[in-house]
């Protein structure tokens, strides 16, 4: 049983400095602000935080009404003898790659994205059906989860493989290892898990990342907050 509470002291308490609160939303992880990537027997083979082997390429949170502008981690375990690595793309470097044509029918909400499988597979809200939406809004605001995002019309299908393709090519790795913080935003990123090579599948199963995810600021989502708390998205 845990008994310290460093990992999860020190994002409190970059979070305070950086004036980024952190959130937890009511259908994932029952409203932990705290979050523990790490493998789980009965989500292990999911697309989430608890799945053993790889996460594909995606935005956290994307078809939430409160998405976070951060994502902050700690590595409490991650043993060498497995090539396991957080994979991060820039936005910028994807949009790049597409021509203006292209970039029109990106921000066009032309896309579909099913609910993330902690929400489907233990949320305790009924959320029915994801919207549509676009990939890109803003500058390079990207909302993407490989193999799970789909084109609904002709024109986006055909350009949902050459996202994927532009992820891969402009991937960047990091080993996350014990005490290691990373952060990442949310909104100028894509990020995935990548298991490249077992050395010691015992030990992948202890993989372990503590993260928050947190937004510049609560006021906007305030609507979405539950009354009485000042971190908890109805979501």
């Amino acid at each position: 049983m845990k008994k310290t509470f460093l990992a999860e002291g020190f994002l409190a308490v970059f979070a305070e400095l950086a004036a980024t609160p952190a959130i937890g939303y009511l259908n994932v992880n029952a409203g932990d602000v705290y979050q523990d990537i790490h493998p789980k027997r009965e989500l292990q083979s999911s697309q989430s935080q608890k799945a053993l082997n790889e996460i594909h390429f995606h935005k956290d949170l994307a078809n939430r009404f409160v998405r976070p502008d951060q994502v902050y981690m700690v590595g409490m375990r991650n043993d060498p003898a497995n090539a396991v690595y957080t994979t991060f793309v820039r936005n910028i470097d994807v949009t790049a790659a597409f021509t203006d044509a292209e970039i029109a029918v990106l921000r066009i909400p032309e896309f579909h994205t099913p609910f993330d499988d902690p929400t489907v597979k233990g949320g305790s809200l009924e959320l029915g059906e994801a919207d549509k939406h676009p990939v890109l809004s803003e500058e390079h605001n990207i909302r993407i989860f490989e193999n799970r995002t789909v084109g609904t019309t002709d024109r986006a299908k055909a350009l949902v493989p050459k996202i994927i393709e532009v992820l891969h090519r402009c991937k960047q790795r990091v080993f996350i290892e014990p005490g290691d913080f990373v952060m990442t935003y949310n909104n100028h990123t894509v990020h995935a898990k990548e298991v490249v090579a077992v050395g010691d599948a015992e030990a992948l199963r202890t993989r372990w990342i503590i993260k928050t995810v947190n937004v510049d600021d609560l006021d906007p989502h305030r609507p979405h907050i539950m009354p009485g708390t000042d971190h908890l998205v109805v979501g």
